[in-house]
């Protein structure tokens, strides 16, 4: 049998293949909800606590990374929104179970690419974020990295060749474009204001739950009723909040270098309290926000003249 032959018979096997395959994931549902970040902030307690409600079904696996660059196995070019259709439960499962689905990947809200991707591909999905005070979560960071072995230098070094790091990048690409992706990048995840006003700039019309971690593992009851709310669930029975894998912030800090650590998230974090007060975001009472969301004033250029001592 020659060649051309044996292509001519494989090539329809391996169509069918193709469009059975197609057919199998569309009998899988799409995400009603995204948990977009910020890592260390409380997701992967939002994402179980979501998981317990009989209203829920979530993704098997809590971070996909499908629309990251990130992704090591960069599903999203090489396997297509099928795969990520399959990650989720059936259609019929979650209609028999008067259910919703979701998942959680704390990296989306820092990537744009993922973002622009998301509201692409799910123009109808309801977008959730979760912040936390940066100094607590840079602290959070740092200890995960230390435990998964890829950081061996002090917080404070850590935090000085960050700087050096976010101000060359700020200097010569788009402050809404972050090109890390070693995941030591401490400083620029804190940077709230920044992302969250990507994602304002995507979908004018559907506006995204901001949270805040504070609030959630304190069990504020208006926290917990805007969440089921804003997913159409019922009220909740109690607002107890699972602490999953979340960072103590044990780390020491030295208080000249907290007081400018805190500084420099204040600076480019300004205008933070009245881009949450805009259309774009659903959020509880301002008047309630953890105290560190209303620091703000006129952002200067970040200057590497002794963040840290």
């Amino acid at each position: 049998m020659s060649i051309a032959s044996l292509a001519d018979r494989i090539r329809p096997r391996t169509r069918l293949r193709a469009a059975r395959s197609h057919w199998s994931a569309r009998r899988h549902a799409l995400p009603d909800f995204l948990i977009l970040g910020t890592q260390k902030g409380g997701t992967s307690s939002l994402f179980d606590y979501l998981t317990a409600l009989p209203g829920v079904i979530t993704s098997a696996t809590k971070e996909l990374h499908f629309f990251t660059k990130h992704s090591v196995s960069n599903f999203y070019d090489n396997h297509g929104l099928d795969w990520y259709r399959s990650q989720f439960p059936l259609r019929s499962e979650l209609r028999q179970a008067g259910a919703i689905t979701g998942e959680a990947t704390p990296r989306y809200m820092y990537e744009p690419l993922a973002m622009t991707r998301i509201a692409r591909d799910l123009p109808d999905s309801r977008w959730i974020v979760i912040l936390r005070e940066p100094i607590e979560r840079a602290q959070s960071h740092y200890e995960m990295m230390t435990g998964f072995g890829k950081e061996q230098r002090s917080f404070t070094d850590a935090l000085h060749d960050d700087l050096k790091v976010f101000i060359a990048s700020t200097s010569t690409a788009s402050a809404s474009a972050p090109t890390r992706y070693d995941n030591l990048d401490y400083l620029e995840r804190g940077i709230y204001t920044q992302q969250l006003s990507v994602i304002a700039g995507l979908r004018p019309g559907i506006p995204t739950l901001v949270l805040f971690s504070e609030h959630l593992f304190a069990g504020d009851p208006t926290s917990f009723s805007l969440l089921h709310s804003f997913l159409g669930l019922p009220e909740p029975e109690a607002n107890r909040f699972p602490h999953s894998r979340r960072g103590q912030g044990t780390t020491t800090i030295d208080p000249i270098a907290r007081e400018r650590l805190a500084t420099f998230f204040t600076e480019n974090n300004a205008g933070l309290a009245e881009l949450l007060q805009s259309d774009r975001f659903v959020t509880v009472d301002p008047t309630t926000w953890p105290d560190w969301v209303h620091r703000g004033h006129l952002p200067r250029a970040p200057s590497e003249d002794g963040l840290i001592v």
